[in-house]
Parts: structure tokens; C-alpha cells; sequence
């Protein structure tokens, strides 16, 4: 009688264990890595968003859809607000002339990033955006953020990944 060479049901358990139990361990690894990743990404769109405005107001003397003298918030929340992000967005794209004649661009974003609702975070959420408009360098921030940035003609943010903790949120000021 010949020996048959092949595995048997309990190795093939062990090893099927064994390999689940490094997938369990190495999820939380890859959620943390992408969390991170996520946060460097929209970090580093708050700052090219940030130095797009400041090199619109050196091409042209005042940020793009500046109207009066006053600071303009560029915030989430309705149709109309959605709508001036966006136009804003597509002004430093370069793809609209109305507020950019040359069609400069100033900001070049990743594919995906920039949406009809303008630009979002990598969480799908719209960023934020206040422009000293008197330009005296100082903006007072909305809630849920508190306080006064000095020194800045424009801050930008995102509410990041849960949207709700302030100490989550990512600044072009820090």
C-alpha cells in the first residue's frame, strides 16, 4: 500500500488560523497607515489652497470674487455657499476666466479632489476658508473653532476624518 502525501484536515486548520490571525493583526495596522495618509493629503491641500489665494491677491490685487473690504468666509453648509467654493476653486484651476483672465493656474489639486461642490478633503468634506478681506492680518475663526489667527491673510481647514473634534481638524495656521 502506498503512503498518500498530503495534508491533513487539523494542519490545514492551523495554518488557515494562523493566517487569519495576521490578517486580524494587520488591519488596524492598515486603517492607521491610511489615516495618516489621509491626513498628510489634506494637509497638504490646506497649505496649496492657502498659497494659491496669496499668489492670486500678488497677480491681481485682490482675491478672486472679492467684492467689498470685509473678510469673506467660504463655509459648508448651503447651496449658495457650496456654489461660491466652487467657483472659487475653478477660478485658481485656472478653468474659468471671469475672475482669473489669463487663466493662471494656481492650484493644481489631485484627480478626484476637486468635485462640483469645489475642492474636498479626503473624507469627501468640503474645506474651509476665510480671506482677510480688510487686510489687517488678522481673521476671527467660527465655531467650532475659537480665537483669533494673527499674521495670516488666509486660513484654511478641514474638519477631518469624524468632522466634529476640533483636535482632529487639520490648519493651514499650525
Amino acid at each position: 500500500m502506498k503512503k498518500r502525501e498530503s495534508f491533513t484536515l487539523i494542519e490545514l486548520l492551523v495554518v488557515m488560523g494562523i493566517i487569519g490571525l495576521l490578517v486580524a493583526l494587520l488591519f488596524p495596522a492598515i486603517g492607521a497607515a491610511r489615516l495618516a495618509a489621509n491626513r498628510a493629503r489634506a494637509q497638504a491641500e490646506v497649505k496649496a489652497l492657502e498659497a494659491a489665494m496669496n499668489k492670486y491677491l500678488l497677480d491681481y490685487g485682490r482675491y478672486p470674487g472679492q467684492t467689498t473690504s470685509g473678510d469673506k468666509s467660504y463655509l459648508s453648509g448651503n447651496a449658495t455657499q457650496i456654489a461660491e467654493f466652487s467657483a472659487l476653486i475653478d477660478t485658481l484651476r485656472g478653468i474659468t476666466a471671469s475672475n482669473n483672465p489669463r487663466r493662471e493656474v494656481y492650484l493644481d489639486v489631485a484627480t478626484g479632489a476637486a468635485t462640483t461642490n469645489g475642492l474636498v478633503d479626503p473624507w469627501d468634506r468640503p474645506y474651509r476658508m476665510i480671506v482677510d478681506g480688510d487686510f489687517n492680518k488678522s481673521i476671527t475663526l467660527p465655531s467650532p473653532l475659537s480665537g483669533t489667527v494673527q499674521g495670516r491673510s488666509v486660513v484654511v481647514w478641514s474638519v477631518g476624518p469624524d468632522g466634529t473634534n476640533v483636535a482632529n481638524f487639520i490648519k493651514s495656521w499650525e
